[in-house]
This record gives structure tokens, C-alpha cells and sequence, in this order.
């Protein structure tokens, strides 16, 4: 992926391209700088000896020839990161049909749009801009110039003046577009993820494995909400093959994409995207990922008592996932009893593995009960000590404990109150150890942190990235080691 940024003299596009490159490990390039070097004169000399006719067929020349000679996916680093350029062009370039042609062929192209009045405030009439001998020239070309800016781009980036915030947007974006890296993660907060490390170790394996991935590489990004509707417009727009997705977007990405599959429907989250055939499908393999690290405790949701504390979507897909796995009854603790009466809604309308052909909806194989308690109060009512009695599986699916939140269960005391044998499973995964899982060891009981759902997830996440089925165990075992 290769970036174009267009735009008037004076908005910013050789610093912002600069410092994105940066960022991003891509090379910058200018076409004003190409021509000088070039013609090995300035640009001034240029206009003042042979005219503006003559620097417009050198510049549609220097265009093309970065075109023709544009290396994509260049590979650096260790890590195996891939990185194109990123290139500034002259105000007067995308003027030329011609031109806007090549810039299409070379990359996304961006228009840097900073309003007039910040744009005079720029520029010195002092003969260094051969076009711009005073604020006459400078509105008459920008009035000619902008309509056709914003028809030439296929993103336009606001520049007020602000340029610590247009740069972060252009990087963001020109992530999303697919440069930097194949495969994201997107977020808020996002530094505590382990996923970069996680996903590089799994294409690490593969690779000794003999599977060709060598060119598939992964980065992490972090999302504002409010920026999650023009970020997966980014995304179509642009190469990025895939991204997973964290809090707090699981459940909002759901209406922007083009389907949802399997336990994605059932839980009402995603945590996986794939572009197939140029549509965005959202799935979920959280609640496998679960299944399979409490399997590989030693444990089983078969029969069992099982006990979710949260009503969001990991909540949810839990639920649904222990009902069609066979327990025999799930507790849903939390303080949202229209969020818990969702929960319920979805497992009962459509339990998570089992297809149309199976028992009519409403037919769940486990009864599932709301008890209502808030993790934040040491207040335990009756309902709540009753339902941990008789768990066989505790399952902590809120963000308590987890590091960046400044949240923590205000009380452990209610581990008393679980049975000899009980286990329990905290899907928090940073820090390693949560302050649940730690004072259940204290106290005796079992416990797990979320790393291994972590762990397993991501492979099955690998799985549909790559379209193939892959050796789990081997992975599994091989990327454990590493991360």
C-alpha cells in the first residue's frame, strides 16, 4: 500500500507525510524534491528559465516514473512488516487528468485540506512559490484547485492547524487502508494487547511448518469510537485483509459490516473480520477459544453448573456456547437485568453450535437464571450466595481486574461461598494473573486467567485469515512458550 497526498501549497503535506512515514517505518518521497534533484536546480530557476509548462511535463514525468518503478511490500525488520511509501505532490499535479491517473495507479490518494485562511498564514510571498505572488493568486487558486482536490481524492484529511492531530489521522488511516501491516487489531485502550505478539508467534510456527505466510504480517490500533464508522470505510477502501476487534467495538461493528456467521449471530459480538470477495464477514472465536482452554483445564461445561459474572457480549456468547455444549444450568450475575434479559433472548433463540436442524428454538438443553448482583458493592444478596453454592464453573466476562480500567471487584469473599472443586476461569488477560485469579489460589480454588482463551482464539482467528484449518495443539503449545 502506497499513500498520495495532495493538496494546496502551504497545508502540510510534506510534514505530515514525513512524520507518518515515520511512524509507520514507510519511505517519503516529494515530487518537488525528485525534480530537483533531477534537473539538479531549484524549482524558482525552474519556473524563471523554461517556464510553468515545462516543470508541469517534469513533474507528470517524475509521477509516472515513481508509478512505473512503485515497490510494494517491501520487506524490513525482523518482524516482517511491510512498507511502501508515501508521496507529496506539487498543488498544481492533480490539476492533470493525466496525472490523477497515475497518482490512482500508485496509491490511495489523501488531500490534506487546510482552510484558506490557515493556509495564508503559511505562506510568504517572497518568491519561493513561483504561482503564489500574493493572496489574490493564492484564493484564485484555491478556489480552482479545491473542487478538484476533493473529486481526485478518495480521503480528505482536515488540517486546521493542529498538526499532532492531522498527523495521528493520517496514520491511522493509512493503517486502515492496509499499509504497515496485513492484519490489525483495533481498540480502546489497545497497549495492553497481546495480539501483535500473539499472531506474529502463530505465522512464526507456520512458517517452520512449511506453510507459506512469510508476507502476512500484524500491528494493533487504537480506535476511538467515534471513529469506528469512517475507519471501516477506510477499510473497504483500501488492502487490509483482516482485523480482530477488541473493546469497544465488538458489538457496534456488527450493523457496519456486510454479515455476521456462526457464534458472531448467536453472541451479538465480533471479534474477527474478513474481507471475502470484497465484502467485510464479522466472526467470533472467543467463545470456541473459551471452550477450548476450559477443555484443556481439565474441565468440561457438559453437566455442569456454570456461573458467568457480566451481561455484555463475551457474557452472551458464553451463555449460549455452555447451552449447547450441555450444562445443565448457567447463572448470568450482573447489575443490568435488560442487558442479562438479552443474554437470555440470544441463547434461547439460537444456542451457539447448533444449526436450524436441531431442536426448535426455545428448546435450550440448560436452564439459564438472571441474579441480579453488582461486583462493585460487597452487598451479596441471598440469590447470588444460592447460586454460587452448586457452581462448577466461575466465569469472570467483565472487565474487572483488567489492567487500564482502575475497576476491581470491591470484594473476594464470595469465593467462600463456591463448593470443593469449583474452578474458575477469568477471561482477563493482562495482567497475567488477576487479583481474582490470585486470591482464588490463595484460598485454594482452581483458576486460570484469560492467556490460554487468548491463545486459542487467535488461532482459530488465524484459521479464517488464512483459510485453512490448522494443527491447534502444536500451535498452541509453540506460541504458549512465547508470548
Amino acid at each position: 500500500m502506497n499513500i498520495v497526498l495532495i493538496g494546496m501549497p502551504g497545508s502540510g503535506k510534506s510534514t505530515l507525510g514525513k512524520r507518518a512515514a515515520r511512524a509507520l517505518g514507510m519511505e517519503f518521497l516529494d515530487t518537488d524534491v525528485l525534480i530537483e534533484e533531477h534537473e539538479m536546480r531549484p524549482i524558482t530557476e525552474i519556473f524563471k528559465v523554461d517556464g510553468e509548462a515545462y516543470f508541469r511535463d517534469l513533474e507528470t514525468l517524475t509521477i509516472e516514473t515513481v508509478m512505473k518503478t512503485a515497490k510494494v511490500g517491501t520487506r524490513v525488520g525482523q518482524e516482517g512488516e511491510t512498507r511502501g511509501f508515501i508521496l507529496s505532490v506539487g498543488g498544481g499535479a492533480a490539476e492533470s487528468s493525466v496525472n490523477a491517473e497515475f497518482l490512482h495507479r500508485i496509491g490511495k490518494v489523501i488531500f490534506i485540506d487546510r482552510p484558506l485562511e490557515a493556509l495564508e498564514k503559511s505562506i510568504a510571498y517572497n518568491g519561493n512559490r513561483p504561482l503564489l505572488s500574493d493572496r489574490a493568486k493564492l484564493v484564485e487558486l484555491y478556489e480552482r484547485r479545491r473542487p478538484i482536490y476533493l473529486e481526485v481524492a478518495d480521503r480528505v484529511i482536515a488540517n486546521g492547524g493542529d498538526f499532532e492531530a492531522a498527523s495521528y489521522e493520517l496514520v491511522l488511516t493509512t493503517k486502515l487502508m492496509g499499509a504497515g501491516a496485513d492484519y490489525f487489531v483495533i481498540g480502546d485502550p489497545i497497549a495492553h494487547t497481546l495480539s501483535p505478539r500473539l499472531h506474529g508467534a502463530v505465522f512464526e510456527e507456520l512458517l517452520k511448518m512449511g506453510i507459506s505466510v512469510y508476507d502476512v504480517s500484524y500491528g494493533a490500533i487504537k480506535l476511538a469510537k467515534e471513529r469506528l464508522e469512517s475507519a471501516i470505510s477506510d477499510i473497504r477502501s483500501g488492502t487490509l485483509r483482516g482485523l480482530n476487534v477488541t473493546i469497544p467495538h465488538k458489538k457496534a461493528i456488527i450493523p457496519l459490516l456486510d454479515e455476521v456467521r456462526g457464534d458472531a449471530e448467536v453472541a451479538g459480538a465480533v471479534n474477527t473480520v474478513v474481507r471475502e470477495d470484497g465484502r467485510l464477514v464479522g466472526y467470533n472465536t472467543d467463545m470456541e477459544g473459551l471452550n477450548l482452554a476450559i477443555q484443556a483445564s481439565g474441565r468440561t461445561y457438559q453437566g455442569a453448573v456454570v456461573t458467568v459474572c457480566g451481561t455484555g457480549g463475551a457474557a452472551a456468547g458464553i451463555v449460549s456456547k455452555a447451552s449447547a455444549e450441555g450444562a445443565a444450568l448457567v447463572y448470568i450475575i450482573g447489575r443490568n437485568e435488560e442487558a442479562a434479559a438479552r443474554v437470555i433472548a440470544s441463547a434461547r433463540a439460537k444456542p451457539a453450535g447448533r444449526t436450524d436442524g436441531d431442536e426448535a428454538n426455545g428448546d435450550v438443553p440448560c436452564i439459564i437464571i438472571f441474579v441480579r448482583h453488582d461486583f462493585e458493592d460487597t452487598v451479596e444478596p441471598p440469590h447470588f450466595v444460592d447460586a454460587l453454592a452448586g457452581t462448577n464453573i466461575l466465569i469472570n466476562a467483565t472487565p474487572l481486574g483488567m489492567e487500564g480500567t482502575g475497576k476491581e471487584f470491591a470484594s473476594f469473599s464470595f469465593l467462600e461461598k463456591l463448593p470443593t472443586g469449583a474452578f474458575i476461569y477469568d477471561i482477563v488477560y493482562n495482567p497475567r494473573e488477576t487479583a481474582l485469579v490470585c486470591t482464588a489460589r490463595e484460598r485454594g480454588i482452581a483458576a486460570e486467567g484469560g492467556l490460554s482463551m487468548l491463545v486459542y482464539q487467535g488461532i482459530l482467528s488465524d484459521e479464517l485469515f488464512l483459510g485453512m484449518k490448522l494443527d491447534r495443539k502444536a500451535i498452541y503449545e509453540a506460541v504458549w512458550e512465547k508470548i
